[in-house]
């Protein structure tokens, strides 16, 4: 019944679009967003599923729907944030209100896949299957040698990263075209740093407690952080310190209070240090990008020259800068206005080929496909969309709703949110209820790709047929049977 209740809301909101005062309609179609994101994982939250918090639909719906495509919408019109009509021109609130609205139909799609009786049916029988059970080690007993190879690994890896110029925000455009072959090994040989967290931290907060275990657990979360800082990327300082809450959840079941404190303490030094280094990373002619060495020296200086860099009369706060730097609202909107008014040029991306191929590009390795394409998503947005000048080459993400509304319109997005909540059933069911030390690991190495929906959607498929099979293999390496 609540079904079919949301279902007649969603068109009876399409209906009111052109009809209705676009301003108005603007705000009721985000409350209703914010309200229907909530009961749903309010819903979630009061069912019996194990770790409900860890619900990969929960998570979108919190960082991708609640954070990307509501909590800024308010900020959108207000006199010191002009954005959207920078980006919108004066049919702004007509395509703002078809982003929201399409936002609803996604995270709608995306709730009844995950439900839907042919993803419950699936769920069971693999969660169910000799053979995954075969596969998985069960007990929370990891091997001590491998921790230190995976963290010796992912080292080295990094290493060899900057010494190609190919290593976080500090890298070199050129360079990153030229190693597109093997790039993506090196970042897998860079996860083992993070695989190896999970492992410590799951064995850590599954036993009574080790100080020597502690003691580890925190110098390898130490240590991804600080490559976090130098990767040059905000979201990467926080990574390890969620990955240990996650874990602490998993185990405990309970909210893992100190690791949120300090995530927020070390985001807000992230965004004190890294910005300024983006700027000065630029703007230093000395600058070298291949040297690890001028990487660090630089973001030492960058905090320096803060002030130079800064527009004097930016008085954006702390939070308000984070979700104006997740707000996908605008950006959507903009793809379904180009969509609608211009349609895609004989130079743009082939979207929905590539949504098409992708599980046959995530399993072809570029060594065997030397013309398998290289995704040059954000820099063509943020060019020919947003209008970019040429020698601007910076990636804007334009938001899964709106890359799918490129793809196939309405529809695509509909049956992609759909078959990713299949999809994060799967994977849940599998791996997570399952119990197993295994099962965990393989969960938490899918849960980002399936749950944070990046803006190239058809990543979520991408990612999981390429790193299943590593994962599973990796958890029988880092746990003893």
């Amino acid at each position: 019944m609540i079904v079919g209740f949301l279902f007649i809301a969603i068109l009876l909101l399409y209906s009111l679009i052109g009809t209705f005062d676009e301003n108005t309609l603007y705000y009721v179609l985000t409350i209703f967003l914010l309200i229907y994101a909530v009961f749903e994982i309010a819903y979630a939250l009061g069912s019996d599923m194990k770790s409900p918090l860890l619900l990969p639909p929960v998570i979108s719906s919190i960082v991708i729907f609640i954070i990307s495509y509501v909590l800024y919408n308010f900020s959108l019109l207000t006199a010191t944030s002009e954005s959207a009509f920078d980006v919108l021109g004066e049919s702004a609130m007509h395509y703002l209100n078809l982003a929201v609205l399409y936002s609803i139909v996604a995270l709608y799609a995306l709730w009844r896949g995950f439900y839907s009786p042919i993803a419950v049916r699936l769920s069971n029988g693999l969660s169910e299957s000799p053979l995954i059970s075969g596969l998985l080690r069960r007990r929370f007993e990891p091997r001590w040698i491998f921790i230190v190879a995976f963290i010796v690994i992912s080292f080295l890896a990094r290493i060899f990263q900057v010494s190609l110029g190919v290593f976080g925000y500090s890298s070199d455009y050129d360079q990153l075209l030229g190693h597109a072959a093997y790039k993506q090994y090196l970042d897998i040989c860079v996860s083992l740093g993070r695989f190896a967290l999970i492992g410590v931290a799951l064995s850590f907060f599954s036993k009574p407690y080790d100080f020597k275990a502690h003691v580890t657990l925190i110098g390898i979360a130490i240590y991804e952080i600080l490559f976090g800082f130098l990767l040059g990327f905000k979201g990467q300082t926080i990574m390890p310190i969620i990955i240990v809450g996650v874990c602490y959840y998993i185990c405990k079941q309970k909210l893992p209070k100190s690791q949120i404190i300090i995530a927020v303490l070390v985001l807000h030094v992230a965004y004190a240090v890294i910005e300024p280094f983006r700027i000065l990373r630029y703007a230093e002619s000395q600058f070298d990008s291949k040297s690890i060495h001028s990487i660090v020296s630089t973001m030492s200086e960058a905090r320096k020259y803060q002030g130079a860099y800064e527009a004097p009369e930016d008085k954006t706060g702390f939070m308000e800068k984070i979700l104006a730097r997740s707000s996908l609202t605008a950006y959507s909107a903009r793809c379904v206005q180009h969509m609608t008014e211009e349609g895609l040029g004989p130079e743009a991306p082939h979207f929905l080929s590539e949504l098409l191929w992708s599980p046959v590009c995530a399993v072809v390795p570029r060594l065997i496909w030397p013309t398998k394409p290289v995704s040059q998503l954000g820099l063509w947005f943020n060019r020919e969309v947003l209008g970019a000048n040429a020698d601007n080459f910076t990636a804007t993400g334009m938001g899964p709703v709106g890359y799918l509304y490129y793809a196939g319109g309405v529809w695509a997005i509909i049956i992609v949110f759909f078959l990713i909540g299949l999809l994060q059933r799967l994977i849940y069911s599998t791996f997570l209820v399952n119990g197993a030390a295994g099962g965990c690991i393989v969960f938490l190495g899918c849960l980002y790709g399936v749950a944070v929906i990046d803006s190239s959607a058809e990543t979520v498929f991408t990612t999981t047929i390429r790193f299943l099979p590593l994962l599973i293999m990796g958890q029988t390496f880092l746990f003893k049977e």
